[in-house]
């Protein structure tokens, strides 16, 4: 009689990811309505367990609240007469203590509720106040990030070249760069928080992960990397989380890793993307000597910055006419601007 054969092993993150594929496609062709996604997020939300509410702050709070009151009335019913009698005896010889314990435990709960609400109300306000908060960024974040250019991937790949150790890429959208790294012997792998976008590269067995640069980097064990890449993350983050990006990737690098930043300048990353998403960006990406100057005040040696990417697009005409003379000077005047590159690569090294 043969073995049977072995059962393939479920990939978990793969079916997850394949799930929002599906569902983001009938999403965008209408199949399903957003009524209906409220709908059951409401009935979820309600009979779900008050571990699996998510971030829904509101829906933490209203359960903390009806939580709160202590019910000293405990049942005493039974299926056996005298353990019901028991019970009751029980109830009214300890009632007194019970409602003194109760109504003290009451009021502390009630009065925490009530001032994580109000806590919450203040932070609400300043997500309002704050570029990006909202469900219209979350949107756009579904937004596939664009391929990098062939420039910028050959610089990745010599600056990782022999680099002994794991090298991780944040984030690592279609996991292009992961591929291109594995193939050229170094051992990468990616993070990306769109899990739609890692199902092709889950199917490929790369070593790719739904998970959030920030928290993955900041619970990475100390000097567990030999190098970083943080590539269409830092385009996006706040001048403060982009700080404590660097300073967990500082932690992570073992001495002499290497971190790679690639990021578009300022100006072009304005100009190609729409005025919606300029607007409601969180963060902008920084210019290279900023880059240079926080590196080097964070643990970092040998920290330069090449630019990369299409040159910008000015036109200078030929001949000494007026109209030459005023394209000429036109274009002299937006090339401080615009910038000779449209992105550039920084390269760092962690200091012993």
């Amino acid at each position: 009689m043969s073995a049977p054969e072995p059962v393939p092993e479920l990939d978990l993150d793969l079916v997850v990811a394949e799930i929002m594929v599906e569902a983001q496609r009938r999403r965008d062709s209408g199949e399903i309505p957003e009524s209906l996604e409220r709908e059951l997020d409401a009935e979820f939300a309600k009979h779900a367990p008050p571990g699996v509410a998510g971030e829904d702050m509101a829906v933490l709070l209203d359960r903390a609240e009806r939580a709160s009151y202590v019910d000293v009335d405990v049942p005493t019913s039974s299926r056996l007469p005298v353990v019901g009698g028991v019970k009751k005896v029980l109830r009214k010889l300890m009632a007194w203590y019970m409602r003194y314990v109760a109504q003290q435990v009451t009021a502390v709960s009630g009065t925490l509720t009530q001032a994580v609400r109000l806590v919450d109300g203040r932070v609400r306000r300043l997500e309002d106040g704050t570029t990006g908060a909202g469900p219209l960024r979350a949107e756009l974040d579904r937004t596939p990030p664009a391929s990098l250019e062939p420039s910028a991937v050959d610089a990745v790949v010599d600056a990782l070249t022999g680099v002994e150790g794991r090298v991780l890429v944040a984030t690592c959208g279609r996991a292009e760069l992961v591929r291109t790294l594995r193939a050229e012997g170094v051992a990468a792998y990616g993070v990306e928080p769109r899990r739609a976008l890692l199902a092709e590269a889950l199917r490929q067995g790369l070593d790719v992960r739904p998970d959030d640069p920030l928290d993955h980097l900041a619970a990475l064990p100390e000097r567990s990397l030999a190098g970083v890449v943080l590539a269409d993350v830092v385009e996006w983050l706040p001048p403060a989380a982009l700080v404590r990006l660097v300073h967990d990737a500082a932690r992570a690098l073992v001495p002499g890793g290497r971190l790679l930043v690639l990021s578009a300048t300022p100006e072009a990353w304005a100009r190609h993307r729409s005025p919606v998403q300029t607007d409601l960006a969180p963060g902008r990406p920084w210019h290279a000597d900023t880059w240079l100057e926080v590196l080097g005040h964070r643990g970092f040696s040998d920290v330069q910055a090449e630019p990369h990417g299409a040159e910008a697009p000015l036109v200078r005409l030929d001949g000494d006419d007026a109209v030459a003379k005023a394209v000429n000077a036109n274009a002299d005047a937006l090339a401080p601007l615009l910038g000779d590159r449209a992105a550039y690569l920084v390269r760092a090294r962690r200091a012993g």
